[in-house]
């Protein structure tokens, strides 16, 4: 019985990767998984932080070489939907902030922010199993970067081309805001700054 629910906890938590590959191969992964992680908390919230990984390890899904991030994705969201509320800054509060102290400021993120950085489609493998019938037959086999707020108390999804993942994965790796724009040279940082405060994505400015 443990067992089982183990199982039915992973495909709670994985709905996506579930529909994706059908009940048969997912349970059958999952049960693998169960087989050698036992939880370490009786809050099956908690269960399954590592199955992504397991997933790239588990041989049978090599033929699905996307199906890891796909989980992560899951993860991720997740992750954002549960974290701790806390009031983002507007993008007014850069206006006490001189040129040069801004480009040597850190921003921190809202507990709620996560960046999912694939060479898979994973944003629009996501998108079209939120239909009960998906059709794939249009997707474009793309790299993908996925910035995951939760502005309004939902979570919200946006495809980041990868000059501005770059960007913002320095910002939330703690490079001041000069930094990280060195590691997209081409990118307008002006524009992507105001769309992370847009998103709630920013709690505080360190400068």
């Amino acid at each position: 019985n443990v067992h089982v629910s183990l199982v039915d906890s992973l495909t709670h938590s994985f709905p996506i990767a579930h529909a994706h590959v059908g009940a048969e191969f997912f349970r059958a992964m999952a049960r693998a998984y169960v087989q050698d992680h036992k939880p370490r908390s009786s809050l099956l919230t908690f269960y399954g932080k590592d199955f992504p990984d397991f997933i790239a390890a588990f041989e049978p899904a090599h033929a699905l070489p996307w199906l890891p991030d796909l989980a992560r994705l899951e993860q991720a969201w997740s992750d954002c939907w549960a974290a701790a509320d806390m009031p983002a800054l507007p993008i007014t509060s850069l206006r006490t902030l001189g040129a040069d102290e801004l480009a040597q400021s850190r921003l921190i993120a809202h507990p709620a922010a996560r960046l999912v950085r694939s060479a898979w489609p994973v944003a629009e493998l996501w998108q079209a199993h939120q239909s009960a019938q998906p059709d794939l037959s249009a997707l474009e086999w793309r790299p993908q970067n996925v910035m995951l707020t939760r502005p309004q108390a939902q979570v919200l999804l946006r495809d980041l081309d990868d000059a501005a993942a770059a960007f913002t994965a320095a910002l939330l790796e703690g490079a001041t805001i000069e930094v990280a724009a060195s590691c997209s040279p081409e990118l307008d940082v002006g524009t992507m700054l105001h769309q992370l405060f847009d998103d709630g994505s920013i709690v505080e400015i360190r400068p």
